[in-house]
């Protein structure tokens, strides 16, 4: 049985943004005329985004049969639970 969790749209998450996304991501940051600096990609493609920084800059864009700016995986960095049973971590 699946257990629902918490996670607060301040928690980190992870995307792929492909070509579209990365224009997205620069006519977003193009308004406030400063200079842009295109999101960090680590080695296997992954950026990071506070979940409501993502959903700010990428929600209206979503919708069905978009052209979608990321790959629809994205990551997410869920706390453990600790088990403070004794008997139910010993099973």
């Amino acid at each position: 049985m699946k257990k629902n969790k918490l996670f607060n749209i301040n928690n980190n998450v992870w995307v792929k943004l492909n070509d579209y996304g990365m224009l997205i991501h620069k006519k977003h940051y193009n308004k406030y005329k400063t200079e842009y600096i295109p999101p960090h990609k680590d080695d296997e493609g992954w950026s990071k985004f506070q979940l409501w920084t993502l959903m700010s800059i990428y929600g209206k864009y979503m919708y069905n049969g978009c052209n979608i700016p990321f790959e629809t995986d994205i990551l997410f960095n869920v706390p453990q639970e600790k088990d403070t049973n004794l008997l139910t971590s010993y099973k």
